[in-house]
């Protein structure tokens, strides 16, 4: 696969060194999956919570860590502001930038919050890929894909990492369950765009959860799992959130679901350890609490769609979903809404 870097070494061999060349003092945020170019554009959006201006320092690299331009910004207090990505570094020569990744480095800490607005340009469906620090040594990667699914759809799901370091990082993918992964080392500053992470693996799944280890600070991680026109290669998709061990939690709820003519909800339940746990999950819907206790499989992904799990209940309006581990381990949650006519889908993230 062309996509795939060399493999280097054992994950556990002489990494566990803290990478320099962070900030890791809220002053600096990382985007990356950054597209500009003939099917896709960007536009870079920047929020000021501070009481006090702001100056910022955009800093705009390529797949290999070159520095393909920096722009310095001054942010009013309490402001927002969003341009296109080529309005903000005009020279950037959008017929040969591959994969981008930002580096936002603010002059106060914990001041901006940052985000990139990916669009297909022939769909123009949007993607928003948040700004982020560096992923922790464990991080996991729900809902991703390689399956049909209902109305004429194929999902796929691509994964962007970013090495934001000036050392090079050893990594390990393998999908959820699977007793080997692939290694790879990522150059400093580099930025490695993997279509289709389920065929990169070489595994024989169809959905499942990633899972990404280091030896030290991760990578900066995007993720989109989406679904494309036959006749015009149109995309639909949706971001995923990547959850870090710290995050992983034994209640969790999701809200804004539906499921109606035009609207249908899969929920995800991802159990990450090494025993099987049973959850209580539970329906807030019609001014009603229905229950319902499902078995996770140990380092497993289970999606079900919202009217399997909850077959009697018909709604027009949204539902929340509660979900509590009953054997007091940690687990993730996530849903996905998908809209019928266009198989457009939005992730919610379990909280």
């Amino acid at each position: 696969n062309s996509n795939r870097p060399a493999v280097t070494g054992a994950i556990n061999g002489g990494i566990a060194r803290r990478p320099d060349g962070y900030r890791m003092n809220g002053a600096v945020t990382y985007i990356t999956g950054i597209k500009s170019e003939t099917s896709f554009r960007t536009n870079i959006g920047l929020v000021n919570r501070s009481l006090n201006e702001v100056s910022a320092t955009l800093v705009l690299l390529s797949e290999s860590g070159e520095v393909l331009g920096t722009r310095n910004i001054l942010l009013k207090s309490r402001s927002f502001q969003q341009e296109p990505l080529t309005s903000l570094f005009r020279d950037l020569d959008s017929s040969s930038t591959g994969v981008l990744s930002m580096r936002i480095e603010a002059e106060r800490d914990h001041a901006l919050s940052a985000y990139a607005s990916v669009v297909d340009n022939r769909s123009q469906d949007p993607l928003l890929i948040p700004g982020k620090a560096p992923a922790g040594r464990h991080t996991l990667v729900p809902g991703i894909a390689r399956t049909s699914g209902a109305g004429g759809t194929f999902w796929l799901t691509d994964v962007t990492l970013h090495n934001p370091a000036s050392v090079p990082m050893d990594l390990e993918l393998r999908l959820l369950g699977s007793s080997e992964g692939t290694r790879l080392s990522l150059e400093a500053g580099s930025t490695l765009p993997i279509t289709d992470v389920i065929e990169w693996l070489g595994v024989d799944a169809t959905q499942g959860a990633l899972e990404i280890l280091s030896g030290g600070t991760g990578p900066v991680i995007s993720a989109q799992t989406y679904t494309r026109r036959v006749a015009d290669r149109a995309s639909f998709g949706q971001s995923i959130a990547e959850a870090a061990r710290d995050d992983w939690a034994t209640e969790f709820s999701v809200t804004g679901l539906r499921s109606n003519k035009r609207f249908r909800t899969n929920a995800g339940f991802v159990n990450p350890n090494e025993s099987a746990t049973e959850v209580e999950v539970t329906l807030l819907v019609n001014g009603e609490e229905i229950d319902r206790v499902i078995r996770l499989e140990p380092r497993s992904q289970t999606q079900i769609p919202l009217p399997t799990l909850f077959s009697e209940i018909q709604f027009e309006g949204t539902a929340t979903l509660k979900v509590r581990s009953m054997n007091d381990v940690p687990i993730l949650l996530y849903a996905s809404v998908v809209d019928n006519e266009s198989g457009d889908p939005s992730f919610f993230a379990g909280r």
